[in-house]
């Protein structure tokens, strides 16, 4: 019999669900992932989908996309750890048995009309 696929999305855009706040320090970032896992295990999913790419941005690093205003607080403003964010997420969600799979949004360039805040390395700059 196929295991079952119980998966629980992570919405990172504008906050929804992770991080709590784009202006925490790195460290309760990934405390908060940690306790949602947690959180996520006991009520016995087993496969986490995280929103990675919210509007032309990116949670990890990328020669292409600038860091997620979501995640740092300022869109191409790279977080204070030399750690890549994503693979860590990956492992952690591992660690509980759980599978990860990234969500990306590939058409919303920005979530608003504001345009002047763009990280140069948007994709609309180019």
């Amino acid at each position: 019999m196929p295991r079952e696929f119980r998966g629980v999305w992570i919405a990172t855009v504008m906050n929804i669900d992770w991080p709590t706040s784009a202006t925490d320090p790195y460290q309760k970032q990934k405390d908060d992932f940690s306790r949602l896992l947690d959180y996520y295990q006991t009520l016995n999913f087993n496969a986490v989908i995280v929103q990675i790419r919210t509007a032309g941005d990116a949670f990890y690093p990328s020669k292409y996309s600038p860091w997620s205003k979501f995640f740092t607080g300022k869109e191409g403003q790279k977080p204070a750890t030399n750690e890549d964010p994503l693979a860590w997420m990956i492992l952690e969600a591992h660690k509980r048995g759980m599978e990860f799979h990234a969500w990306l949004n590939p058409y919303r360039a920005t979530v608003d009309s504001k345009t002047a805040s763009l990280s140069t390395q948007h994709d609309l700059r180019k």
